[in-house]
């Protein structure tokens, strides 16, 4: 059994207009059993969109057991999203936190006319 867990807490926004910055925070809870570990940890954050997973390596910060991370998504990306931390021998997250970016599924380009 793992001596701490980690949970996100809180998102910068629940809606972005557009692929932005993500700012994400969240605290780690010790166990009884393992208070010796209480100091800077490692959590693991997954960020799930469209099917796909991403995981984001974040430490926290003090004996508090805070830490906080970015999300950068790309230009291009849209949908709706969840994320979840987790300590580094569990295999997989629980969704603590969603947010949705806008975006537009169209693509650019430059439309040439000889006039």
């Amino acid at each position: 059994m793992p001596g701490y867990s980690a949970t996100l807490s809180s998102v910068s926004s629940t809606m972005f207009p557009y692929a932005q910055p993500v700012a994400l925070s969240g605290y780690v809870e010790y166990t009884e059993n393992n208070l010796d570990e209480v100091g800077v940890v490692l959590v693991l954050v997954d960020i799930i969109s469209n099917g796909a997973t991403r995981t984001i390596r974040a430490y926290s910060t003090t004996s508090s057991g805070n830490f906080s991370l970015t999300f950068f998504p790309s230009s291009t990306e849209y949908g709706t999203y969840t994320a979840g931390a987790r300590h580094p021998s569990s295999m997989q997250s629980q969704p603590q936190v969603q947010w949705r970016i806008l975006g537009s599924a169209t693509k650019s380009y430059i439309e040439w006319r000889n006039c």
